[in-house]
Protein backbone atom coordinates (compact mmCIF):
# COMPACT_ATOMS: atom_id res chain seq x y z
CA UNK A 1 0.00 0.00 0.00
CA UNK A 2 1.13 3.63 -0.68
CA UNK A 3 2.48 5.68 1.93
CA UNK A 4 1.03 9.50 2.54
CA UNK A 5 3.17 11.49 5.14
CA UNK A 6 4.51 14.94 5.11
CA UNK A 7 8.00 12.91 5.82
CA UNK A 8 7.69 9.84 3.77
CA UNK A 9 8.11 10.87 -0.01
CA UNK A 10 5.99 9.08 -2.69
CA UNK A 11 7.25 6.27 -3.68
CA UNK A 12 7.01 4.98 -0.77
CA UNK A 13 5.42 1.83 -0.07
CA UNK A 14 4.40 -0.62 3.22
CA UNK A 15 3.12 -4.03 3.47
CA UNK A 16 1.27 -5.77 6.52
CA UNK A 17 1.23 -9.30 6.99
CA UNK A 18 -0.49 -11.91 9.07
CA UNK A 19 0.64 -14.96 10.01
CA UNK A 20 -0.16 -18.26 9.75
CA UNK A 21 -0.50 -20.31 12.65
CA UNK A 22 2.58 -22.95 11.41
CA UNK A 23 4.61 -20.06 10.46
CA UNK A 24 4.08 -18.35 13.93
CA UNK A 25 5.08 -21.85 15.43
CA UNK A 26 8.47 -23.28 13.40
CA UNK A 27 8.95 -20.18 11.22
CA UNK A 28 10.63 -16.56 11.53
CA UNK A 29 7.80 -14.68 9.78
CA UNK A 30 7.33 -10.96 9.27
CA UNK A 31 4.83 -8.53 10.33
CA UNK A 32 4.99 -5.88 7.84
CA UNK A 33 7.92 -4.14 5.58
CA UNK A 34 8.47 -1.76 3.54
CA UNK A 35 10.37 0.37 1.34
CA UNK A 36 10.50 4.37 2.34
CA UNK A 37 11.99 7.45 0.89
CA UNK A 38 11.98 9.89 3.60
CA UNK A 39 12.67 13.61 3.85
CA UNK A 40 14.05 15.91 6.77
CA UNK A 41 12.77 15.28 9.67
CA UNK A 42 11.58 11.36 9.54
CA UNK A 43 11.52 10.52 13.02
CA UNK A 44 10.19 6.79 14.88
CA UNK A 45 10.53 7.52 18.98
CA UNK A 46 8.16 5.07 20.26
CA UNK A 47 7.79 2.38 22.93
CA UNK A 48 7.20 -0.96 22.60
CA UNK A 49 6.54 -2.40 18.81
CA UNK A 50 6.54 -6.25 19.98
CA UNK A 51 9.14 -7.19 17.10
CA UNK A 52 12.71 -6.67 16.00
CA UNK A 53 13.23 -4.75 13.36
CA UNK A 54 16.10 -4.72 10.24
CA UNK A 55 16.72 -1.31 8.72
CA UNK A 56 19.00 -1.31 5.07
CA UNK A 57 19.98 2.34 4.17
CA UNK A 58 20.43 2.46 0.31
CA UNK A 59 20.64 6.16 0.11
CA UNK A 60 21.69 9.13 2.34
CA UNK A 61 22.08 8.95 6.09
CA UNK A 62 20.27 9.13 9.45
CA UNK A 63 20.83 7.57 13.03
CA UNK A 64 19.57 5.40 15.60
CA UNK A 65 20.02 5.64 19.26
CA UNK A 66 21.08 3.26 21.26
CA UNK A 67 20.32 4.05 24.88
CA UNK A 68 21.22 7.39 25.04
CA UNK A 69 23.93 7.22 22.45
CA UNK A 70 23.01 8.70 18.86
CA UNK A 71 24.86 6.36 16.19
CA UNK A 72 25.15 7.82 12.38
CA UNK A 73 24.11 5.66 9.72
CA UNK A 74 25.03 5.83 6.48
CA UNK A 75 24.55 4.15 2.88
CA UNK A 76 25.44 0.77 2.76
CA UNK A 77 24.73 0.06 6.52
CA UNK A 78 22.15 -2.36 8.28
CA UNK A 79 20.48 -1.29 11.80
CA UNK A 80 18.89 -3.77 14.13
CA UNK A 81 16.66 -2.58 16.68
CA UNK A 82 14.77 -4.48 19.45
CA UNK A 83 11.34 -3.23 19.52
CA UNK A 84 10.08 -4.77 22.43
CA UNK A 85 11.78 -1.77 23.83
CA UNK A 86 12.00 2.21 23.29
CA UNK A 87 13.37 2.81 20.12
CA UNK A 88 14.17 6.20 18.34
CA UNK A 89 15.48 6.57 14.84
CA UNK A 90 15.08 8.48 11.62
CA UNK A 91 16.88 11.27 9.24
CA UNK A 92 17.87 14.77 9.66
CA UNK A 93 18.75 14.39 6.17
CA UNK A 94 17.06 12.63 3.96
CA UNK A 95 17.34 8.49 3.58
CA UNK A 96 16.38 5.68 1.42
CA UNK A 97 15.64 2.38 3.36
CA UNK A 98 14.40 -0.88 3.23
CA UNK A 99 13.38 -2.34 6.56
CA UNK A 100 11.24 -5.35 8.04
CA UNK A 101 9.69 -5.81 11.24
CA UNK A 102 10.10 -9.93 11.85
CA UNK A 103 10.00 -12.05 15.05
CA UNK A 104 10.43 -15.79 15.80
CA UNK A 105 10.77 -18.60 18.60
CA UNK A 106 14.65 -17.93 18.25
CA UNK A 107 14.20 -14.07 16.79
CA UNK A 108 15.52 -13.45 20.29
CA UNK A 109 18.79 -15.43 20.82
CA UNK A 110 19.48 -14.63 16.72
CA UNK A 111 19.53 -10.49 17.97
CA UNK A 112 21.41 -11.00 21.16
CA UNK A 113 23.99 -12.76 18.75
CA UNK A 114 23.99 -10.63 15.76
CA UNK A 115 23.65 -7.15 18.13
CA UNK A 116 25.96 -8.47 20.07
CA UNK A 117 28.36 -5.31 19.41
CA UNK A 118 25.59 -2.83 18.72
CA UNK A 119 22.85 -2.56 16.74
CA UNK A 120 25.04 -1.15 13.34
CA UNK A 121 25.99 -3.96 11.26
CA UNK A 122 28.52 -4.56 8.86
CA UNK A 123 28.59 -8.27 7.16
CA UNK A 124 31.22 -8.87 4.98
CA UNK A 125 28.50 -9.95 1.92
CA UNK A 126 26.23 -6.41 2.64
CA UNK A 127 24.84 -6.97 -1.04
CA UNK A 128 23.33 -10.76 -0.17
CA UNK A 129 21.81 -9.11 3.08
CA UNK A 130 20.17 -6.05 1.37
CA UNK A 131 19.06 -8.18 -1.55
CA UNK A 132 17.55 -10.87 1.09
CA UNK A 133 15.72 -7.79 2.09
CA UNK A 134 14.72 -6.52 -1.68
CA UNK A 135 13.22 -10.26 -1.91
CA UNK A 136 10.97 -9.65 0.89
CA UNK A 137 9.33 -6.38 0.46
CA UNK A 138 8.83 -7.78 -3.58
CA UNK A 139 7.15 -11.03 -2.75
CA UNK A 140 4.48 -8.63 -0.97
CA UNK A 141 3.84 -7.01 -4.11
CA UNK A 142 3.05 -10.16 -6.19
CA UNK A 143 -0.76 -10.91 -6.47
CA UNK A 144 -1.48 -14.29 -4.33
CA UNK A 145 -0.10 -15.12 -0.48
CA UNK A 146 3.22 -15.09 0.16
CA UNK A 147 6.05 -18.04 0.71
CA UNK A 148 5.99 -18.21 4.61
CA UNK A 149 9.24 -20.57 4.26
CA UNK A 150 10.71 -18.85 1.86
CA UNK A 151 10.24 -15.39 3.07
CA UNK A 152 11.64 -17.13 6.95
CA UNK A 153 14.90 -18.86 4.95
CA UNK A 154 15.90 -15.19 3.58
CA UNK A 155 15.75 -13.67 7.03
CA UNK A 156 17.81 -16.53 8.61
CA UNK A 157 20.59 -16.24 5.58
CA UNK A 158 20.36 -12.42 6.67
CA UNK A 159 20.98 -12.87 10.33
CA UNK A 160 23.32 -15.63 9.97
CA UNK A 161 26.05 -13.40 8.11
CA UNK A 162 25.06 -10.62 10.83
CA UNK A 163 26.17 -13.33 13.22
CA UNK A 164 29.19 -14.43 11.15
CA UNK A 165 30.45 -10.93 11.21
CA UNK A 166 30.23 -10.70 15.21
CA UNK A 167 32.33 -13.79 15.60
CA UNK A 168 34.79 -12.64 12.74
CA UNK A 169 34.63 -9.41 15.01
CA UNK A 170 35.41 -11.56 18.39
CA UNK A 171 37.95 -12.82 16.59
CA UNK A 172 39.66 -9.52 15.70
CA UNK A 173 39.34 -8.67 18.95
CA UNK A 174 40.83 -11.65 20.82
CA UNK A 175 43.69 -11.61 18.61
CA UNK A 176 44.83 -8.22 19.67
CA UNK A 177 44.33 -9.21 23.08
CA UNK A 178 46.86 -12.24 22.64
CA UNK A 179 49.34 -10.04 21.11
CA UNK A 180 48.74 -7.21 23.74
CA UNK A 181 49.01 -9.72 26.52
CA UNK A 182 52.17 -11.22 24.44
CA UNK A 183 53.99 -7.77 24.69
CA UNK A 184 53.63 -7.18 28.19
CA UNK A 185 55.07 -10.67 29.24
CA UNK A 186 58.11 -9.71 26.80
CA UNK A 187 58.74 -6.59 28.92
CA UNK A 188 58.44 -8.07 32.02
CA UNK A 189 60.57 -10.98 31.16
CA UNK A 190 62.93 -9.45 28.56
CA UNK A 191 66.05 -10.81 30.40
CA UNK A 192 64.70 -14.47 30.49
CA UNK A 193 65.37 -16.49 27.31
CA UNK A 194 61.84 -15.94 25.96
CA UNK A 195 61.69 -18.95 23.55
CA UNK A 196 58.82 -18.97 20.39
CA UNK A 197 57.17 -22.53 22.39
CA UNK A 198 56.68 -20.55 25.79
CA UNK A 199 55.15 -17.80 24.20
CA UNK A 200 52.57 -19.74 22.40
CA UNK A 201 52.16 -22.03 25.01
CA UNK A 202 51.02 -18.79 27.17
CA UNK A 203 48.66 -17.72 24.15
CA UNK A 204 47.45 -21.51 24.32
CA UNK A 205 48.65 -21.89 20.38
CA UNK A 206 50.65 -23.43 18.33
CA UNK A 207 53.52 -22.15 17.68
CA UNK A 208 52.96 -21.98 13.75
CA UNK A 209 49.74 -20.23 14.01
CA UNK A 210 50.91 -18.07 16.85
CA UNK A 211 53.99 -16.99 14.98
CA UNK A 212 51.76 -15.57 12.05
CA UNK A 213 49.27 -13.92 14.70
CA UNK A 214 51.69 -11.88 16.07
CA UNK A 215 53.68 -10.92 12.58
CA UNK A 216 50.03 -10.01 11.31
CA UNK A 217 49.42 -7.88 14.14
CA UNK A 218 52.44 -6.15 14.90
CA UNK A 219 54.34 -6.13 11.42
CA UNK A 220 57.20 -8.39 13.31
CA UNK A 221 57.98 -12.20 13.69
CA UNK A 222 58.35 -12.81 17.89
CA UNK A 223 62.12 -12.90 17.15
CA UNK A 224 62.38 -9.99 15.64
CA UNK A 225 60.43 -8.07 17.88
CA UNK A 226 62.16 -9.36 21.17
CA UNK A 227 65.53 -8.59 20.12
CA UNK A 228 64.50 -4.89 19.25
CA UNK A 229 62.89 -4.83 22.30
CA UNK A 230 66.19 -6.00 23.96
CA UNK A 231 68.19 -3.69 22.18
CA UNK A 232 65.51 -0.55 23.39
CA UNK A 233 66.31 -1.47 27.02
CA UNK A 234 69.80 -1.59 26.40
CA UNK A 235 69.72 1.64 24.94
CA UNK A 236 68.50 3.08 27.98
CA UNK A 237 71.14 1.13 30.41
CA UNK A 238 73.91 2.14 28.11
CA UNK A 239 72.75 5.84 28.27
CA UNK A 240 71.43 6.70 31.70
CA UNK A 241 73.38 3.91 33.88
CA UNK A 242 76.99 2.62 34.44
CA UNK A 243 76.19 -0.53 34.34
CA UNK A 244 79.42 -2.73 32.72
CA UNK A 245 78.61 -4.33 28.89
CA UNK A 246 78.63 -7.46 30.59
CA UNK A 247 75.99 -6.66 33.21
CA UNK A 248 73.27 -5.08 30.54
CA UNK A 249 74.27 -8.08 28.15
CA UNK A 250 72.40 -10.52 30.96
CA UNK A 251 69.55 -7.87 31.99
CA UNK A 252 68.52 -7.77 28.72
CA UNK A 253 68.50 -11.16 27.80
CA UNK A 254 71.35 -11.43 25.30
CA UNK A 255 73.22 -14.41 27.23
CA UNK A 256 76.80 -12.89 26.73
CA UNK A 257 78.66 -9.90 25.84
CA UNK A 258 79.50 -11.43 22.26
CA UNK A 259 75.44 -11.34 21.01
CA UNK A 260 75.22 -8.52 22.99
CA UNK A 261 77.42 -6.45 20.99
CA UNK A 262 76.77 -8.41 17.85
CA UNK A 263 73.00 -8.16 17.93
CA UNK A 264 73.07 -4.31 19.13
CA UNK A 265 75.52 -3.54 15.78
CA UNK A 266 73.41 -5.24 13.06
CA UNK A 267 70.23 -3.43 14.97
CA UNK A 268 72.08 0.02 15.40
CA UNK A 269 74.84 0.08 12.97
CA UNK A 270 77.05 0.62 16.11
CA UNK A 271 78.47 -1.25 18.90
CA UNK A 272 77.17 -0.75 22.40
CA UNK A 273 80.57 1.33 23.63
CA UNK A 274 80.32 3.38 20.28
CA UNK A 275 76.35 3.96 21.47
CA UNK A 276 77.70 4.81 25.25
CA UNK A 277 80.07 7.24 24.21
CA UNK A 278 77.90 9.11 21.93
CA UNK A 279 80.29 9.02 18.96
CA UNK A 280 77.90 7.95 16.31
Amino acid sequence: MDVVSKEILPPSKIYFHTCSALAREIFFFPLCTGHFYCAKGYEVDRGRYDSFLLIYVVAGKGYVYDGAQRLEVGAGEFVLVDCYQPQHYGTDDSWEIYWLHFDGGLARRYYELCAAGGPLLRPADADMCARQLRRIFEAFQKPGSVNEAEVSRRIVDALTAFMLAQERTKGQNRATDVVDETLSYITEHIGEPLPLSELARNAAMSPFYFSRLFKRETGNSPHEYIVHARVNKAKYLLKFTSMPLKEIARCCGFGNESNFSTSFKKTTGMTPRTFREGRA
